[in-house]
């Protein structure tokens, strides 16, 4: 058969199969311009749509050159970047834990849900993050022990998993979604990105122990406090940035969808900025300068030598007391601010009648209160009694500001308790951390690593059940239950730091009693 006869032959078959082609086409594109139309217009938000696909497309062409660069063994090594990293993670977990505080309310009522699920929607990435630290507990139990660029690798790899998944946040917002639909997709996206920032957070601690000398870890651990504390203002803050950034105004469900997607778009750049620095300036291999010294063929230990360490005489017992009470210590300050970020975000917008905004705002003013304490910390003699003593000062004005949390004084005395308490409990809380990372030893209950991941699941099963109970409470409560009750839980935590003073103050009687 000649080739024109094929061709004839095939022509009709070819032109039937465009058609049906066509048809299919013309059916979808109906079906889609039929399920568009039956949902409400400002549901869409086709300009911030624009904006968002255009960002999220930047973002991937970033990745993208990183990866190369990854990839290519590029880099400029950076002797302290492992500590910037670690600090910066910490900053931007407590900053992904709280962005939504301000817009979840709203967003939770245009999507048909109470107040209580708009509080579990802002604790989805807490929930994500204990379940990363369960698995860190049960199966990367020697994660600490791993070579440097093993530890090096799973920070940069779930940094990127982390980023992606707030990525895709923000598409599940742009897209044309029933409330249902688009509800669990916000759960299971949050949940995810807050999973791998949890283990890039500890994947970045692991890493920074392994580069910071002993005399640094008082100073390293205040920093990272001072960034949970300034992180979970700065959150709420971005929201307010970001929502003035986009110029997004109105009520309509069009605009709340975009208010909720603006803060994680922004905070996206801020993810892959961290990504930068991790894949650009984190040597590749540990310098030679920050392997710890070898005794008898085995890393160095922590407090095996008394000179490196003025908790050197410290029994096992108390070592352990030490440990657990500043794991509960963390426990307790992590439920209690988190709840007060969402009971003030709450009060003031339903009792004070204060904007999304205006809100954000606050809470970025006590943001800088958060870590300009933690500064002052940083910069006092780096001498464990003082730093003891200014702990407790720190934990007993947290106690003593707590009556101001009750409805029986002016509406602006509810922000200076939650500025004063927000801020010297966290610089307390980051100075129990380096009491207790000066009391670790190289055993396995004892180390470093093992003091961090229990102080992360502590940190994240706070967050997970203090949103949803503080707004499913306050309405039930009122203002002065909810005062009441962080009375009492401000108190439990003053009880286990008042322990820890009495624990590290024993080593001077040891101390003196084997000088007579």
């Amino acid at each position: 058969m000649s080739a024109r006869a094929v061709l004839l032959t095939a022509l009709p078959a070819a032109q039937a199969f465009v058609q049906d082609a066509e048809t299919i086409f013309l059916q979808v594109e109906v079906k889609v311009a039929t399920a568009l139309a039956e949902l409400p217009a400002e549901m869409i938000a086709p300009g911030f749509r624009a904006q968002a696909v255009r960002s999220l497309l930047s973002l991937a062409t970033l990745c993208a050159v990183l990866w190369c660069v990854e990839m290519l063994g590029l880099s400029c090594s950076i002797r302290r970047s492992g500590q910037w990293v670690y600090v910066g993670s910490c900053l931007l977990v407590a900053m992904g834990q709280s962005m939504l505080l301000t817009v979840s309310l709203p967003l939770a009522t245009v999507l048909t849900y109470s107040a209580a699920a708009s509080g579990f929607l802002a604790s989805t990435t807490s929930l994500g993050g204990l379940l990363a630290q369960l698995l860190a507990a049960s199966s990367w139990s020697t994660l600490g022990c791993q070579p440097y660029w093993l530890l090096r690798s799973s920070m940069v790899a779930t940094t990127f998993l982390h980023l992606f998944f707030h990525g895709l946040f923000v598409g599940a917002l742009c897209l044309p979604l029933s409330a249902t639909s688009l509800w669990w997709c916000l759960v299971v996206s949050r949940t995810l990105a807050g999973f791998f920032a949890a283990l890039s957070c500890l994947s970045a601690s692991f890493l920074a122990f392994a580069v910071t000398p002993q005399g640094e870890l008082l100073n390293l651990q205040t920093s990272v406090q001072g960034a949970y504390g300034a992180g979970q203002c700065l959150g709420n803050m971005l929201a307010s940035s970001a929502i003035v950034f986009f110029q997004i105004s109105g009520e309509s469900p069009g605009q709340v969808l975009a208010e909720g997607a603006a803060p994680v778009l922004m905070f996206t750049f801020a993810i892959a900025l961290l990504l930068a620095t991790s894949v650009l300036f984190v040597p590749r291999a540990q310098l030679a300068d920050q392997v710890p010294p070898v005794v008898d063929g085995a890393t160095e230990s922590i407090s095996n030598t008394k000179q490196h360490s003025e908790l050197g005489s410290l029994e096992v017992c108390e070592r352990k007391g030490i440990f657990r009470n500043a794991v509960i210590y963390n426990f307790e300050r992590t439920f209690s601010v988190a709840s007060i970020e969402v009971a003030t975000t709450m009060i003031s917008q339903v009792e004070f009648g204060f904007s999304t905004v205006m809100t954000g705002w606050i809470f970025g003013l006590i943001a800088i209160g958060s870590l300009l304490a933690n500064v002052i910390v940083a910069f006092t003699p780096s001498n464990t009694d003082l730093r003891i003593c200014m702990m407790v000062c720190f934990a007993a004005v947290g106690v003593v500001t707590t009556p101001f949390l009750l409805d029986w004084w002016p509406w602006w005395t509810l922000y200076v308790a939650d500025a004063l308490m927000m801020t010297m409990t966290n610089a307390a809380n980051g100075i129990s951390d380096g009491v207790a990372l000066l009391a670790a030893t190289g055993v396995q209950d004892l180390s470093r690593e093992s003091f961090i991941n229990q102080k992360m699941l502590s940190m994240a099963a706070a967050k997970v059940i203090a949103a949803p109970l503080a707004r499913g409470l306050l309405p039930w409560l009122g203002r002065n239950g909810y005062g009441a009750l962080q009375t009492i839980v401000s108190l439990a935590g003053f009880l286990g730091i008042w322990k820890m003073y009495c624990m590290a103050g024993s080593r001077e009687q040891q101390e003196n009693s084997q000088k007579e």
